[in-house]
């Protein structure tokens, strides 16, 4: 069963002794995945799944002073899994779906959590994690539940 008063995302400032919650302002019910921003630790992105029973927190939610306010930036389905930083494209963030998302399984935002874009030309919807590769900034590599692993451009691909 879920906590009501939700879970999170904690940190410690003194060597794992002692931990707050950064998303102390805001309930998570569901959280799934985060990432921080690589030049700004302040802005973190938090994947946040709905928890059942009518609940719908769930979607992509970002703070950008470190846990004091939290913002939901892309909600496309009721399983978020995560946002992830271009990490040269300034602006550009991703997000995962997974377990039966209607639709498009990863999406891309161009304006900083604006607007977003689908990956239709994925097979499949039920995606994890994503990393860049090192040597290409224009390509990506996400994981799937179940449907393995999956190289591709950087932006959707238009059938």
């Amino acid at each position: 069963p879920l906590m009501s008063e939700g879970v999170g995302l904690y940190r410690s400032r003194d060597g794992a002794e002692t931990w707050e919650k950064v998303n102390a302002s805001q309930l998570f019910l569901y959280p799934k995945d985060f990432s921080v921003h690589p030049q700004d630790s302040a802005t973190i992105l938090v994947g946040v799944c709905d928890a059942g029973g009518g609940d719908q927190s769930g979607g992509l939610w970002r703070t950008t002073d470190a846990g004091r306010s939290w913002q939901r930036i892309g909600r496309q389905a009721r399983q978020t899994f995560g946002g992830y930083f271009h990490p040269q494209q300034e602006g550009w963030i991703y997000m995962t779906l997974t377990e039966g998302a209607p639709g498009a399984g990863l999406w891309l935002s161009q304006d900083d959590g604006q607007t977003w874009q689908p990956f239709d030309a994925l097979p499949f919807s039920n995606i994890q994690r994503l990393t860049f590769d090192p040597a290409h900034a224009d390509r990506l590599y996400v994981t799937t539940f179940g449907g393995s692993i999956w190289r591709g451009p950087a932006v959707p691909q238009r059938n």
